[in-house]
């Protein structure tokens, strides 16, 4: 998945404020691109898959700094 306004592929899944409630009820949930730093609401299976793939990337950098 692609943030819609920079293209960048690191996003994350943004720190939930109470007028996020109105969004959660349509199924949708707030994340935040990485590179432009802009936040905007996606689908909550597409919020999974974000947060599935940030876990992955973090993990993947840990790895890589402990064994230089």
């Amino acid at each position: 998945m692609k943030c819609r306004f920079c293209d960048s592929v690191k996003l994350r899944i943004s720190r939930f404020h109470a007028s996020d409630i109105k969004q959660l009820m349509l199924f949708r949930y707030p994340v935040r691109c990485r590179g432009c730093l802009e936040r905007y609401y996606v689908r909550i299976p597409q919020a999974f898959e974000i947060r599935r793939a940030s876990k992955l990337r973090h993990r993947e950098d840990r790895t890589r700094r402990t064994s230089s």
